[in-house]
């Protein structure tokens, strides 16, 4: 099949050639760019112009195709959209990568969003996979405004990677509820009470007594959150709405997960995979060889799909003064995603 160019409102996509190469290696020996591409560092310059100019020779990949993006009324390169097979898994992975000079435009998300459809419409790939660097906010923030799925984590391209999944049909209807990823502040703590008791009402019902569900949520005052940081060392991290409401947040000390909520109306979409991937990515960062949570008997699945196992029940205090089962849970940092 001969490859399609796709436009959108602002941008054309169109196959690679020789004649990107050299700006296709440029951007790659970019600093700011290959970040979080090499683990090992940047890649040797001949050695990395020898690999393109053979990609782009051989047709790769055989399977997909790579998009150079430009903006429509203006040739020159701006970076590449891409599917093309992820490693050996049998999946099909999007991918992009763009000069630093096009960055914070929207055109990582307009592009992706063409391909994405492409691949499903078109080419007829389901399900379309996707990885991200734990640390690369602006990669997550894009693969949430295309309707992509966080699950987990997954060893890809020698790293541990944040794993994306989306089915035909499955996110898309989702687009354009985005958010943005920050550290929490001792301020937030007014915001991060509202999703705190939003969701364990919302969520412990289906597993605790309604008694135990308020005692659960009683008693939480914006200032604990606030102390948490500055007294208990506590790490947090939210998520922002368009609007820079809190809807999510993880919070993480020394080996511990120590709490992940998000707000009830943005469950299920992926939001605490990430915040999970992110605060365990930071674990392992700090020489940590495992990550351990106590977890309500609500979350044990959720943990158990991103490889915790159980350790042990136990009876834990709540605010409220009863005791409730929680469940301490741990995982081998770098073990496989089940089903990954």
């Amino acid at each position: 099949m001969v490859q399609a160019t796709l436009e959108t409102a602002r941008l054309r996509l169109r196959p690679r050639t020789m004649a990107d190469l050299g700006a296709n290696v440029a951007m790659d020996l970019d600093p700011a760019v290959h970040r979080y591409i090499y683990p090992d560092g940047a890649p040797d310059p001949a050695a990395q112009r020898a690999k393109i100019r053979t990609q782009i020779a051989e047709g790769w990949p055989g399977t997909g195709g790579i998009w150079v993006v430009e903006w429509r009324h203006a040739a020159g390169f701006l970076g590449w959209c891409g599917l093309f097979p992820l490693e050996d898994s049998g999946l099909i992975e999007i991918g992009y990568r763009f000069v630093a000079a096009a960055w914070g435009q929207g055109v990582a998300t307009e592009s992706a969003r063409a391909v994405l459809d492409h691949g499903f419409d078109v080419l007829g790939f389901d399900p379309i996979v996707a990885v991200a660097h734990p640390e690369n906010k602006a990669s997550h923030g894009v693969l949430g405004k295309i309707g992509m799925v966080a699950e987990g984590t997954a060893f890809h391209y020698g790293q541990e990677l944040c794993f994306y999944r989306l089915a035909r049909g499955g996110g898309r209807a989702k687009r354009g509820r985005s958010y943005t990823l920050r550290d929490g502040r001792p301020d937030d703590g007014a915001a991060i009470l509202r999703v705190h008791r939003r969701a364990i009402l919302a969520l412990a019902r289906a597993d605790y007594t309604e008694q135990e569900t308020h005692s659960w949520a009683a008693k939480l005052v914006p200032e604990g959150y606030g102390k948490a940081m500055s007294e208990g060392g506590e790490i947090f991290e939210v998520a922002l709405d368009e609007a820079g409401r809190v809807i999510a947040f993880c919070s993480r000390r020394e080996d511990e997960v120590v709490a992940l909520f998000v707000d009830p109306d943005w469950a299920r979409q992926g939001l605490g995979s990430v915040l999970l991937c992110r605060a365990e990515a930071a674990i392992a960062a700090a020489g940590h060889r495992r990550a351990r949570i106590g977890a309500s008997r609500t979350g044990q699945e959720f943990y158990e799909s991103h490889g915790y196992r159980l350790v042990e029940r136990r009876g834990w205090q709540s605010r409220g003064g009863l005791v409730l089962e929680m469940l301490a849970m741990g995982k081998a940092l770098g073990s496989p995603r089940r089903g990954g």
